[in-house]
């Protein structure tokens, strides 16, 4: 089971997204934020951090990393922040 506390023990590491034809986008575990007050019950959301283009449309893929089970994951690119140059993708469970 994928929970806060796993993702935030696994803050900076390296992971991979994979779409259905197979192309892998090497990606790095930015920020793990617990839902906020009043959100679903052990509710969290995960970014990520890539200077890959060209950016991958928002849609599900498989999320990879050597010490979890891969799982299939709905993912949005939502910017860079500004001045990083960085594409950033958000993953939301609740």
């Amino acid at each position: 089971m994928m929970t806060f506390e796993t993702f935030d023990s696994l803050l900076s590491q390296p992971f991979e997204l994979e779409s259905a034809e197979g192309y892998r986008l090497p990606l790095q575990l930015a920020e793990c934020q617990r839902a906020c007050a009043g959100g679903p019950p052990g509710g969290f959301s995960l970014i990520f951090e890539t200077d890959v283009q060209p950016h991958w449309p928002q849609g599900t893929y498989w999320l990879h990393h050597p010490a979890l089970t891969p799982e299939i994951l709905f993912v949005v690119p939502i910017g860079p922040p500004p001045a990083s140059g960085l594409m950033r993708y958000q993953i939301v469970f609740g």
